[in-house]
């Protein structure tokens, strides 16, 4: 998901895990390689690592996301996605619904059988 992120794009930013790991791989592109974005982080958490790896942040009410990604609790063989055990579910779903694409990431330990 951090290679899709080009010049200019305001990328909404979820919570959790998964999140934090895509922020990293987007921070050492922002260090490495001078890619400027900009976050909306849907978690003080995020915003603080946004913060950390040099990614500048604004909010929904002064921008609008090109794209978001949001991690899942859990996903199946199916594709089907469990959301929700977090603390920033409603902030989630109003970066998700104000973008025009979410990715979702998940890792190995998100993989349920049901």
């Amino acid at each position: 998901v951090a290679a899709r992120a080009k010049n200019g794009d305001v990328i909404g930013v979820g919570s959790g895990s998964t999140s934090y790991l895509t922020v990293v791989a987007l921070g050492e592109r922002v260090k490495n390689e001078g890619l400027r974005i900009t976050a909306i982080p849907t978690s003080a958490e995020l915003a603080l690592t946004c913060a950390a790896y040099g990614i500048p942040t604004t909010t929904l009410l002064a921008a609008r996301p090109d794209w978001a990604f949001d991690g899942a609790d859990e996903v199946d063989a199916n594709r089907r996605l469990v959301k929700g055990r977090g603390g920033a579910m409603l902030q989630e779903k109003l970066v998700i619904a104000s973008s025009p694409l979410t990715c979702i990431v998940v890792d190995r330990s998100k993989r349920v059988a049901r």
